[in-house]
């Protein structure tokens, strides 16, 4: 596939379902590559893209058309990064890309 036919969006909560699907089959590849400790225990839910889509942090990537990748870009703070371990953070302005996730059936090509 070209990369002229792909189109990053702001996520819509009509897009949910679909985004559900895409997280599902991220979820298949961590667990087939032995990623079993990340993103259990129905996390991450409707109510966390919701969340992300009502902070105007959600996105997708479109295929002609189709949703082939989900990702939030949020500003900082972070609540699940607020401790880090050997290390800091930097002074100023930061965001955090999370729940970044792509289509298993697509897993061969560059999503972005």
């Amino acid at each position: 596939m070209a990369m002229e036919n792909r189109v990053i969006r702001p996520a819509t909560d009509d897009d949910i379902p679909v985004i559900m699907r895409v997280m599902d089959s991220a979820k298949l590849i961590m667990r087939q590559s032995g990623n079993t400790q990340q993103w259990e225990g129905g996390y991450p839910s409707e109510t966390v893209i919701a969340s992300d889509i009502q902070r105007d942090g959600a996105y997708i990537v479109e295929d002609k058309g189709i949703i082939v990748s989900y990702f939030a870009c949020l500003p900082s703070p972070e609540p699940t990064y607020h401790i880090i371990y050997d290390g800091q953070w930097l002074d100023g302005y930061c965001g955090v890309i999370h729940l970044a996730s792509g289509d298993e059936r697509l897993a061969y090509q560059r999503m972005i």
